[in-house]
């Protein structure tokens, strides 16, 4: 599992448009994702093929990262969890670290690109390059540049099992 979360790293920091995104985490009673939201770029914008096109891609959001919950594994150290389709072969478990945050933020990222690419794109050449276009601002949005945004997260979210 380290191997794999070392490759995405490398991978995350070939990104190199930063475009502006919340700073603040949702509210706690809130049962969105934990992660920053995305402000998609201007570049990105210029791709869109109709002028009612519309941000997520497709209408496809990124999964949601929240509080774990199983409480088997909260009690192991893992208070975070990315919630996608269980068919999906992506790491779900995440410790309660700044840096494990970004990574579940940024493996959110990722499966929203694959499910643009599979159920909007369908091979259509300018809809894969939104879908790519979207994917590049998601993961710029969580870099390590936003450390900060992630301690934040990490300090006043999912510390005890069952609250947010």
């Amino acid at each position: 599992m380290k191997k794999n979360l070392m490759c995405l790293t490398a991978v995350f920091t070939l990104s190199v448009a930063v475009p502006s995104f919340a700073s603040e985490p949702p509210p706690e009673s809130s049962t969105a994702s934990i992660c920053p939201m995305t402000k998609v770029t201007e570049n990105t914008l210029k791709m869109k093929p109709k002028p009612n096109s519309s941000f997520p891609v497709g209408g496809i959001k990124a999964p949601k990262v929240s509080c774990h919950d199983n409480k088997e594994k909260f009690k192991a150290g893992y208070h975070f969890k990315l919630f996608v389709s269980p068919d999906r072969k992506q790491r779900i478990d995440y410790l309660h670290k700044p840096e494990e945050i970004q990574a579940a933020c940024q493996n959110a990222c990722i499966e929203q690109s694959k499910n643009c690419k599979e159920t909007f794109a369908k091979g259509d050449k300018a809809k894969v390059a939104m879908c790519n276009a979207q994917l590049h601002d998601c993961m710029a949005a969580h870099n390590e540049s936003h450390s900060a945004v992630f301690k934040k997260i990490s300090d006043t979210h999912c510390t005890k099992y069952g609250e947010p």
